[in-house]
């Protein structure tokens, strides 16, 4: 994946994707761009089934990578794109989500007074309580 993708992606919000059949004739989910766009034109006749519109674009799809054409550059991506803003390592990210759950757990068991993170239940009781009294993001 090139730097220009990559920064692409980063900046991508979930309603910055579109599903298209413009790059291989199979429904995609990609961030939006030129070729996205322009696929998605009322006019524009309708991508061949897959393998034909594949065959048709491929080699054009591969010289907008390899030379970078910044307006028409596409990656694969779901509506989760919206919560990706670094690049992490493997070890990284579910170390990340560890911290993250853990802190929402300490939170809810200080908001609702069950201190006690003996066992699941204990942490099970807290975060139900803690969604009845207080909105999400409070237990952040």
């Amino acid at each position: 994946m090139t730097e220009a993708v990559r920064r692409k992606l980063y900046a991508a919000v979930s309603g910055d994707t579109r599903i298209t059949r413009g790059s291989s004739g199979k429904p995609q989910r990609q961030v939006c761009s030129g070729w996205t766009d322009a696929w998605a034109e009322p006019n524009v006749p309708k991508p061949l089934g897959m393998p034909y519109q594949h065959a048709l674009v491929g080699d054009l799809l591969t010289a907008v990578d390899e030379r970078q054409v910044e307006s028409l550059l596409h990656s694969p991506a779901g509506q989760g794109v919206a919560w990706t803003r670094e690049q992490g390592s493997v070890r990284e990210v579910p170390q990340t989500l560890t911290d993250d759950a853990l802190t929402v757990l300490g939170n809810a068991a200080r908001i609702t007074g069950y201190t006690r993170f003996g066992g699941k239940r204990a942490r099970r009781m807290a975060l139900r309580r803690a969604r009845t009294i207080c909105l999400p993001w409070q237990l952040v």
